[in-house]
């Protein structure tokens, strides 16, 4: 090496001495540490770390190369000059650091150069902002970030996934009778036994109020059924342990990535949520037939409750009246649709009943979701399915788009002829 090079040598380790950032250099072939900045020296407590192996600095118990070293994948892409950004929690200390690795020239010989970032308060600042504030599980921007990363590289690394979404019952019964931090204490407890109940790949988030999403890999539809059916009754347990006078339970619906065709994540969720739709109505029937719901009405004439009968055309107003999210019927042999005169407002529509709403709707929903709603439209109009989940935004009379989950069904009559499609539009 001639003066000139050491002149540059000395200079940049000069620099490196005087920098707030961990920077280490290793020999590729030995593991030796060729060099330590000052920064580094003093966060690892070691004086003189030249010639030592790195992992007997960093591990004092290790007998060969860490798992995760970086440097035999970079030697077999060396041609392309990488530079590989990883993140770990240093087990000497518990903080988060961010690594840079690469290889360099340094003493006229390829070596291996590191620099590692403290980022701990920054992780965990990006966390909190990743996190439902109030169930502690991912929220919906970044369970569906993560989900749709999951899908991306399904091919690539051989995993399946099951998406189950599910509803906790009657959540707006428990805030109606019992307060809100009645129902925010039944959904942290709920989604403290999935989060426990859940392996270490798996994940858990916040769709929207009541509405959450779990993520089981490698777990096929029957087994991701069996395993829900499982933890609803460990939840269930929850009212006798807390002794609530209220249930702990949910509705689900799953979908499977391979099974069901889906590597989309709008699709795999809507078909979750068709199911879970199906689910609910299932439970209902079984509830409705269970000995012990039948015994309340013991005393009543059966000709009696079959001829019950209530004012129907005050039964809109009732209903959309009491509820948060907005309810929407249309007269299948009229093909009039009706909404609530504040959704009419909020997105200027012509007016609470309709003839053709999906006209209406063509200018208002994003161009983006329009194709997506569409199809579940004409799905249900050339009755090839008599329910309808779809996510799409709708720009209100502010000109802002606003995300809406819209679910509905078909009722039919006795004959099986469609008279009566209704549903509940829920901002998300």
């Amino acid at each position: 090496m001639d003066s000139g090079e050491e002149h540059m040598e000395e200079k940049l380790r000069n620099i490196l001495d005087n920098i707030r950032v961990n920077v280490y250099v290793t020999d590729v072939y030995t593991h030796q540490i060729i060099y330590m900045n000052q920064e580094m020296k003093k966060n690892c407590g070691e004086d003189k770390p030249e010639g030592k192996i790195c992992w007997k600095i960093f591990h004092k118990e290790q007998e060969r190369m860490c798992d995760y070293c970086k440097i035999p994948q970079l030697l077999q892409q060396q041609e392309e000059d990488p530079v590989i950004c990883w993140r770990r929690v240093s087990e000497k200390n518990g903080r988060m650091y961010e690594r840079y690795d690469s290889l360099i020239q340094w003493d006229g010989r390829l070596v291996h150069l590191q620099q590692c970032y403290d980022i701990t308060e920054q992780a965990r600042i990006e966390e909190q902002a990743s996190r439902d504030w109030l169930c502690s599980v991912w929220n919906r921007g970044t369970g569906k970030q993560m989900l749709a990363q999951c899908l991306e590289k399904m091919e690539e690394d051989g995993h399946t996934y099951t998406a189950v979404l599910l509803d906790v019952d009657n959540l707006k019964g428990v805030n109606d009778s019992y307060g809100h931090n009645e129902g925010d204490f039944l959904l942290k407890n709920i989604c403290q036994v999935l989060q426990a109940s859940i392996r270490e790949n798996d994940f858990m988030f916040r769709l929207s109020g009541d509405e959450f999403v779990l993520v089981l890999r490698d777990v096929g539809k029957q087994e991701g059924i069996q395993l829900m059916e499982t933890w609803r009754k460990e939840t269930e347990k929850l009212q006798s342990q807390l002794g609530k006078p209220y249930e702990f339970s949910f509705s689900f619906g799953v979908c499977h990535t391979k099974e069901d065709h889906i590597q989309d994540v709008a699709a795999l969720i809507a078909k979750a949520d068709e199911r879970m739709y199906e689910e609910k109505l299932e439970r209902r029937k079984r509830y409705l037939a269970d000995e012990k719901y039948s015994r309340q009405f013991q005393d009543l004439d059966s000709t009696a409750r079959r001829d019950f009968e209530y004012p129907s055309e005050l039964l809109y107003d009732a209903l959309s009246g009491c509820m948060d999210d907005t309810i929407f019927i249309c007269n299948v042999k009229t093909k009039l649709f009706r909404y609530p005169a504040p959704f009419v407002e909020e997105f200027g529509l012509p007016g609470e009943i309709i003839e053709k709403p999906v006209q209406c709707w063509r200018n208002t929903i994003h161009p983006d979701d329009w194709n997506r709603f569409y199809m579940a439209y004409m799905e249900i109009k050339e009755k090839r399915k008599d329910t309808m989940s779809v996510e799409m935004r709708i720009r209100n009379k502010s000109g802002v788009y606003v995300p809406l989950s819209v679910r509905g069904r078909m009722a039919c009559g006795q004959d099986g002829t469609p008279g009566l499609f209704a549903g509940i539009i829920k901002k998300l």
